[in-house]
């Protein structure tokens, strides 16, 4: 890690729905303002780009078929770049700031396949790839594919080794472990909104989860969460739900929050985190070292990208 304190932000923001264009030229606006503040890396979340598959049960406009076809149309390509989030990397380069954001991603043509991605970018604007959370929950599984080990690693940006998780997969002990031992040293935890839970609800199951990765791990993380705008609300038939949902913080190496809980409207998240924290919460329990016992437990990951087709050489034999 090449900073001893870190500028950390959260951008609660609702999407543009259904629209990842209009999404990412929005994100924008929160890039520059969180470069204005001085922010090192700013994080969006869960499903951001271009909309959560959990809407689908609120909108009548579309049947499950319907609904996927409008995900996809939106859905990110990375093949062969950052795709539509390229204006976001110009944001990042300007502002000087790192942004990881939670997007819906197309796999590889032929496939209309979908994945749950965190997309990461370097302060400089380089597209440093995506991650893809490794099982879908619930709703997501009628839009969604699981991703693959490939994936499950650090991102080295200028700020350190950048890693992240996605929602649930905060209750995964391997998935966390995995993690953490790929040289994790600044987390990205995105989140959805979760409007139809009362506020003491959300806050609790997401801060116990991500409190738990940043105390074990001893790394400052930020946990950005959706949130619903009226014109989102508006377009679900849900005007109870505008301006709620979030659940937006900075929480520092000792598993506290710095800043947040966020628990409504838009806006950025920002707190300062001290980087030497972790080096004295490693004193007692470092699970990456003096405090685990590689002699009893061993996790292995297969790394490997899954392909539905292996071609053989038949000179081989």
């Amino acid at each position: 890690m090449t900073e001893s304190t870190l500028r950390l932000a959260a951008a609660q923001v609702a999407e543009v729905y259904l629209d990842a264009e209009a999404t990412v030229d929005k994100d924008c606006t929160f890039v520059h303002r969180a470069g204005e503040q001085g922010v090192d890396l700013v994080v969006f979340p869960e499903f951001h780009v271009p909309a959560a598959p959990q809407w689908y049960q609120y909108d009548d406009r579309y049947d499950h078929a319907e609904y996927y076809a409008a995900l996809y149309d939106q859905a990110v390509d990375t093949t062969n770049g950052p795709g539509v989030l390229a204006p976001l990397c110009d944001a990042a380069r300007e502002a000087d700031v790192a942004v990881v954001v939670g997007i819906t991603e197309r796999a590889p043509s032929p496939s209309k396949s979908m994945y749950n991605s965190q997309a990461f970018i370097d302060r400089d604007g380089t597209f440093l790839g995506t991650r893809r959370k490794i099982a879908p929950t619930k709703m997501e599984r009628l839009f969604h594919d699981a991703g693959d080990g490939s994936d499950l690693r650090g991102f080295e940006s200028k700020l350190g080794t950048l890693g992240g998780l996605v929602c649930g997969e905060h209750t995964n002990p391997l998935a966390i472990f995995a993690t953490l031992a790929a040289g994790e040293e600044i987390h990205a935890a995105c989140w959805p909104a979760f409007p139809w839970l009362d506020e003491e609800t959300r806050t609790r199951n997401v801060g116990i989860r991500t409190q738990f990765h940043a105390y074990a791990g001893r790394v400052p993380t930020v946990a950005a969460s959706g949130v619903v705008d009226e014109t989102l609300a508006e377009t679900l038939d849900k005007p109870e739900w505008a301006g709620i949902g979030g659940t937006s913080g900075i929480i520092g190496p000792n598993g506290a929050y710095v800043a947040g809980p966020n628990v409504e409207g838009e806006g950025l998240v920002v707190a300062d985190v001290s980087t030497a924290e972790s080096i004295a919460g490693k004193a007692l329990h470092d699970i990456l070292g003096h405090y685990n016992r590689p002699d009893i437990f061993e996790l292995r990951v297969d790394r490997s990208s899954r392909s539905l087709l292996t071609d053989v050489d038949e000179t081989s034999g």
